[in-house]
């Protein structure tokens, strides 16, 4: 696996998306030794075997340097990790630094109770364990008789004392016939997770032989998943690996990786350093730019397409909307009496329509100044009941249309916040009987200030991605003739007074996709998303390049929005509903800053600065301001290099 940046971005899915709610540690892992008791047919080490492992001392000084960068867990692997004579020793001085420890290994060492019990009693919370499919088949993939029933031993001392496990299958040939069989052994062991893993051609799996075409590893897969679902098994203890999430709407989801075991960071025997794990032996290729599929894909393996190429893809490509409209379905249904409605009871006789779903209503009241009440209700497609109820209750982001324009083009001057007159405890959701009246607040320039604020700290080399109209033109232009930035803008299609300022040769203007481009490591101290991260076509590839560019240290600032309800008149409907079919959705997602965070935050070397969500009390602007450093704070690469050495990729911009 090649660890470089620009690295790879992954989907975080919530547990509601099937995913566990446990929260993995932050884990490194070091390679001891490439030496094994398994000559597995598909193993990436085949050709380093021969290559001298690290010393005891090495071992428990890169402990340490793990500590220093942030671990707080550390996973030893190889080769074979339980072949180590000194593994306790390691353990130990694990503990002694307060970390925790796991391996990843074939288990079959685990299978003498004495040993697996000593580890135990050493620290051992984590356990990666190979295992490929009933003994028959298990033994000839791993060509060592009897190591089937090793492996089962190994995993059955560590059920039920608390552990992380995980029973990992690789997905070849030879395993094809028997793969369904693995949720029958995941029954009997209730806290083991299972994931299958598209084999990766590599080392001794370079062998064509082996390797399924992945539209079939996909189906085999696809049983396997019907299998436990059969069986009962949640889908939180399920996993794949390797596989494009095009092949079965499921694999998003289930998506089990090193970045969702906590691993942030791996060095190889030979290595002087740690590096981010990026994944860059996977990829995908043009055909998959602006899948809609999902934003965790990471493709597949890059030698697999040298195999199978890349037809066998299924792309999907379709835009989304930002907003969804309510409309009348009683226009003044009622008068209320005088402070009937600012004790946030819906009237008597003005009870909810009959035949409309309860999650798509809302009863309004149309100005501050009177007090008539309509229902309204969104018949839109594209939201389903509860994602509307989350827009509507949890993130209180409904809006008032005070204009007839079709096209809602300007926040602060067309619309007005909508607040429930219940009230509520805190987090506590509205109740049906809340009237929605407006509000008096400026939401829109309250959650412009902290970006002004931040904008206003910019310094030195900029990127900025998805410039657009320059919202912050005079901002830019005071801070350009002052010489405190150098500014390059990234847009296929920029504004007019970006245009202007890269002819008066004030700013680098580049008229690409971010995804299409690369710049020389560490060029910006600053990099700017501005309500383009919903744009995106491919966020793995365009924040693999953003990270890339930004120094240790620099900051990534990102403002987007998330979706809204917007009340409009009846006499609208038959304008704004055409909108879409003749201009198309602009954004591809509206993700909240929690789960952006929470991405970014996993697949890079990140960490939060500031984090402003979108709340009932705000608009539905999100802002977050992220620094590039190692989780322990580390923020140079003097002590930890994270980049590999080498020239630079052919095309590379230098700001």
């Amino acid at each position: 696996m090649r660890r470089h940046l620009p690295g790879s971005l992954l989907q975080i899915d919530s547990a509601e998306g099937g995913r566990s709610t446990r929260a993995p540690c932050r884990r490194v892992i070091i390679k001891l030794a490439y030496a094994c008791n398994n000559s597995c047919v598909f193993c990436h080490s085949a050709d380093r075997k021969q290559v001298a492992g690290i010393t005891t001392e090495e071992a428990l000084r890169r402990i340490e340097q793990a500590r220093a960068i942030g671990a707080e867990s550390v996973l030893f692997s190889g080769g074979e990790p339980t072949l180590r004579k000194d593994l306790h020793e390691l353990a130990g001085g694990c503990r002694d630094l307060g970390l925790r420890f796991g391996l990843i290994t074939n288990g079959r060492m685990l299978g003498y109770a004495p040993l697996a019990r000593r580890l135990a009693e050493a620290g051992l919370d984590y356990a990666y364990i190979s295992l490929h499919g009933p003994a028959a088949v298990h033994d000839r993939l791993v060509r060592v008789p009897g190591a089937h029933d090793q492996t089962i031993a190994g995993l059955c001392n560590l059920s039920g004392k608390g552990f992380d496990l995980t029973l990992a299958a690789v997905v070849v040939v030879g395993s094809l016939a028997t793969l369904h069989s693995l949720p029958d052994l995941a029954v009997t062991l209730p806290d083991v997770r299972l994931k299958l893993t598209l084999a990766e051609p590599k080392g001794a799996a370079l062998d064509p032989s082996i390797h399924l075409r992945p539209t079939e590893a996909a189906a085999a897969v696809g049983r396997v998943l019907d299998r436990a679902a059969g069986l009962g098994i949640p889908s939180w203890r399920l996993g794949v690996d390797g596989f494009p999430h095009c092949l079965d709407a499921r694999f998003g989801p289930l998506q089990d990786d090193l970045h969702t075991h906590g691993v942030f960071a791996i060095r190889e025997v030979d290595e002087d350093a740690f590096f981010p794990i990026d994944y860059g032996n996977m990829g995908r290729p043009e055909c998959c730019r602006g899948c809609r599929v999902s934003d965790g894909c990471k493709g597949t393996w890059l030698r697999t397409f040298e195999l199978f190429g890349h037809d066998w893809l299924r792309p999907l490509r379709s835009g989304i909307s930002n907003s969804f409209n309510y409309f009348p379905v009683t226009e003044g249904a009622a008068e209320t009496e005088e402070g009937a409605v600012g004790d946030g009871r819906a009237p008597h006789d003005a009870l909810p329509p009959p035949g409309i779903d309860p999650a798509r209503l809302l009863c309004v009241r149309h100005s501050l100044q009177h007090t008539q009440t309509s229902w309204c209700a969104s018949d839109t497609g594209d939201f389903s009941p509860d994602s509307i109820v989350r827009t509507r209750d949890a993130l209180g982001q409904v809006y008032l249309q005070v204009d007839d324009e079709p096209m809602v083009t300007d926040f602060p001057r067309q619309l007005r916040k909508l607040d429930p007159s219940v009230q509520t405890e805190a987090g506590e959701a509205p109740r049906r009987s809340a009237v929605w009246v407006p509000s008096d607040r400026d939401v829109f320039a309250e959650a412009e200030q902290p970006v002004l604020a931040a904008l206003e700290r910019l310094y030195g080399r900029v990127l900025d991605v998805g410039c657009g109209d320059l919202r912050f033109l005079p901002l830019l232009e005071r801070k350009l003739d002052s010489g405190e930035v150098r500014y390059t803008a990234v847009d296929p299609s920029p504004g007019p007074e970006i245009r202007r300022l890269a002819r008066e040769g004030r700013v680098t203007l580049l008229e690409r996709p971010i995804e299409s481009l690369r710049f020389e490591r560490g060029s910006f101290d600053h990099a700017l998303l501005l309500r383009s991260h919903n744009h995106l076509a491919d966020l793995w590839t365009a924040y693999g390049v953003v990270m890339g560019a930004l120094r240790w240290g620099g900051d990534l600032l990102i403002v987007d929005n998330v979706a809204f309800g917007l009340v409009r008149r009846s006499g609208q409907r038959v304008a704004v509903e055409t909108i879409p079919t003749a201009l198309g959705f602009e954004h591809l997602r509206n993700d909240e800053s929690g789960a952006v965070a929470d991405r970014l935050c996993r697949w890079f070397p990140l960490a939060v600065v500031q984090q402003r969500d979108v709340t009932p009390a705000s608009a539905n602007q999100w802002m977050l301001l992220l620094r590039k450093q190692w989780p322990g704070g580390s923020s140079g690469r003097d002590s930890y290099p994270a980049i590999e050495p080498g020239r630079e990729p052919a095309g590379t911009v230098r700001p």
